[in-house]
């Protein structure tokens, strides 16, 4: 039987139909930090330059406003609070990562892919651990960039 809450649904559609809700807004809040973000690697990269961090948070709390806008948004047409639940554990987690790549990369110096810093406060391990100086591989690399 459909009404307003199951979208047309039979019995049990409404439980399907919140589980859309959930999933939906929360992979809406990761599009809108990936359209207006890059990576949390390209963060990490260069989390010891002040600028660049001060310019990806201006980023991150835009995809915070715009992926807001559209839970609440879909909360209120859907009558449900679903669209925000999942939209605020996606965004929350996409906060912390970022947040958490430019403190990695302000701890390891880093201001640039070609300036990786030194990562070993995280992880044990170097870009001269990969790619050991001499290395044609990283010498390539940095002379591309």
């Amino acid at each position: 039987m459909a009404d307003e809450h199951t979208g047309g649904l039979s019995a049990g559609g409404k439980g399907a139909v919140n589980a859309i809700l959930f999933a939906n807004y929360g992979m809406i809040a990761m599009d809108v930090y990936s359209a207006t973000n890059s990576s949390p690697w390209t963060a990490e990269s260069f989390g010891g330059d002040e600028a660049k961090v001060a310019s990806l948070r201006e980023y991150v709390r835009h995809a915070m406003i715009i992926s807001t806008i559209y839970g609440v948004g879909g909360a209120v047409l859907a009558h449900s609070l679903w669209p925000v639940i999942g939209l605020a554990i996606a965004a929350s987690y996409m906060y912390w990562l970022y947040d958490r790549a430019v403190t990695r990369g302000r701890r390891a110096g880093s201001k640039s892919w070609a300036d990786a810093g030194d990562h070993s406060a995280h992880d044990g391990a170097t870009v001269h651990d990969i790619y050991p100086p001499g290395n044609p591989s990283l010498s390539t690399w940095r002379q591309a960039a």
